[in-house]
């Protein structure tokens, strides 16, 4: 998640116990307590003193379930909604040797891969590839000229390179939400990011159709003045929205307020007034969790509630943020949603976000790198450059025919992450089968070697959650990349150099927070 490490409390700093220092009363509960003291470096923990309150983050809540999951049933989110030791206990179950159980059943999916797609897959993708061409749109090509574009996220990675698009492609005036306590905090705050990716000239080149709006999305009217926001319903024709909270975990209330209740507030605008396009930025990770009684799933553009069930906090409430957006094209609304897919950095340049330590991807190849070996059957990733994602949602989003759809954008040209590993030869990484590699995860968990980087893997596979590894599923986009494609645009098919300037920076983001 987006975590400051060093902004995180010091726990062996803090005295870390309640006055009260309830006893534990029954084996759960004092085994609960002795991976606190473990985790947080205490001697004494009460089993009503709060997580979070006694020097336990988010960092140590994963390393923390890491270690409950040896012998329970329980999820980071878990620690969060039961933040003392005798509420959780009461909510998760005992279950000796859980986690080897877990790696097991996964190491089982994996080596059934090896097989070979399954016929109902084979069918179903078939199905799929045979509609793309029944469902180009002939009208496509036709373009609007927005007069007035609303845009979210612009302190962020991708909403930075959204606005850079929308300013350099459009005519468009541009109206940006930022938060802050002040308006000239939050102008500081826009400045401060626009100078990073673009260099200190952008911001001030193109202020001119920059207008800043010092808001809040999720409180009633955006945290504005009626006059203010009355200004915004009538001038606004085009509404893009790309701020999300996306950290790994936390409070799940705070997830809905960021990432449904903004969209809500954002739906609410739309319908105000003058008419506006609707474009909300997604992820691709809704197509992920559990669906009861099904083994594999195709998930494509089509696709959205297919019954899966998300444990993730930030996975969870994108997908209710889709619902809604789904309900409101009932009433009226023209939404497009955009499941975007493993952003990465500039395509020509490598420049990377500024906090690069709250990417998942890097965290993921740093973890590889600290263990030395990588399952050589990892499923094939994406390397979705951050300049060509924001660029192929500009290509879609002011063509009126195209209204109302659901795209998948991220680059089609996959990458094993085996294979990016093993061209950087500086590095040993040594590819395994499921089975030798789940066992020497589960061995160096057990020996506490590397055991930071095992926890990392087990995180961003998402082997950390319950609910996952029930339902395979896989993603395809080859109709909307089919769809750029006729609009002209082309995604850059990843080579050793982008692999090279990749992992060089993975291994800098390796040594700089050992």
């Amino acid at each position: 998640g987006k975590i400051d490490r060093s902004k995180l409390p010091e726990p062996e700093k803090l005295e870390g116990v309640s006055g009260s220092m309830a006893a534990p009363e029954n084996d759960i509960e004092q085994k609960l307590v002795n991976a606190w003291q473990e985790v947080l470096g205490l001697t004494a923990v009460g089993v009503e003193d709060n997580f979070f309150d006694i020097g336990g983050h988010s960092l140590k809540a994963i390393t923390l379930v890491a270690r409950l999951k040896q012998e329970f049933i329980v999820d980071v989110a878990d620690i969060f909604a039961y933040p003392t030791i005798r509420q959780l206990a009461r909510h998760i179950e005992y279950r000796p040797n859980h986690l080897r159980e877990k790696l097991t059943r996964i190491r089982e999916r994996y080596a059934a891969a090896l097989d070979g797609e399954a016929p109902a897959m084979a069918e179903a993708r078939y199905r799929y590839r045979s509609g793309i061409e029944d469902r180009m749109q002939p009208e496509a090509q036709r373009r609007t000229e927005y007069r007035h574009v609303l845009l979210t996220g612009a302190t962020g990675y991708l909403g930075a390179y959204l606005l850079n698009e929308i300013i350099l492609r459009t005519g468009s005036e541009v109206s940006v939400i930022v938060r802050g306590r002040t308006p000239d905090e939050a102008r500081g705050r826009l400045a401060d990011k626009l100078a990073y990716y673009f260099g200190p000239e952008w911001f001030p080149m193109h202020a001119a159709r920059i207008h800043l709006v010092n808001g809040e999305l999720s409180a009633e009217r955006l945290g504005l003045e009626v006059e203010n926001y009355e200004r915004l319903a009538g001038e606004v024709d085009c509404i893009v929205h790309a701020a999300a909270n996306v950290k790994h975990y936390g409070q799940y209330d705070e997830f809905v307020r960021s990432n449904v209740t903004a969209t809500e507030r954002l739906i609410e605008l739309a319908l105000e007034r003058t008419p506006k396009a609707f474009h909300h930025v997604s992820t691709m990770s809704v197509g992920m969790g559990t669906i009861e009684g099904r083994a594999e799933v195709l998930f494509t553009e089509d696709d959205g509630d297919l019954g899966q069930q998300h444990l993730n906090v930030y996975v969870k409430t994108k997908f209710e943020a889709e619902l809604r957006i789904q309900e409101a094209r009932a009433r009226g609304l023209q939404a497009s949603i955009y499941r975007v897919g493993n952003i990465v950095c500039h395509s020509d340049t490598g420049h990377f976000q500024e906090n690069i330590a709250d990417n998942a991807f890097y965290n993921t190849i740093k973890a590889y790198l600290g263990l030395g070996v990588v399952l050589a059957s990892e499923p094939d990733t994406d390397l979705s450059f951050v300049n060509q994602v924001s660029a192929a949602i500009v290509t879609l989003f002011d063509k009126p025919a195209l209204y109302n759809g659901t795209y998948h954008v991220y680059n089609p040209h996959l990458i094993r992450l085996s294979e990016l590993l093993a061209v950087h030869t500086g590095i040993a990484v040594k590819p395994l089968a499921p089975g030798p590699f789940f066992d020497e995860l589960y061995a160096r968990f057990e020996r506490e070697e590397n055991r930071e980087a095992v926890e990392s893997v087990l995180l961003h596979n998402g082997w950390m959650d319950e609910a996952s590894g029930e339902t395979v599923f896989v993603h395809t986009g080859e109709r909307t990349a089919a769809l750029l494609a006729r609009l002209g645009f082309a995604w850059t098919k990843p080579a050793e150099a982008e692999f090279r300037r990749l992992l060089q920076h993975a291994e800098t983001l390796n040594k700089s927070t050992d």
